[in-house]
């Protein structure tokens, strides 16, 4: 896995799908493509508009949480 400036520097985050309250974003970067779990129905997300695309670095405190707790919400798929 590359360090999260690599991660989210440059990169755009495309929401991939929505499922049962969670939003699914693909960050590709040269080297990876990773994915990213949001749990929407967070009281954080009740009042947000979800856009097909945003730019990774506006994710980075989901990435990086997700990376410093060791879940599975922030995976490298290749």
């Amino acid at each position: 896995m590359e360090t999260l400036t690599k991660i989210v520097k440059r990169t755009e985050a495309k929401l991939s799908h929505i499922c049962n309250g969670q939003a699914y974003f693909r960050i590709e970067t040269d080297k990876h493509l990773y994915q990213l779990e949001i749990n929407c129905l967070d009281e954080e997300w009740k009042n947000v508009d979800i856009f097909p695309k945003y730019k990774a670095i506006t994710l980075m405190r989901w990435i990086r949480a997700s990376i410093e707790k060791k879940d599975d919400k922030f995976i490298m798929l290749i």
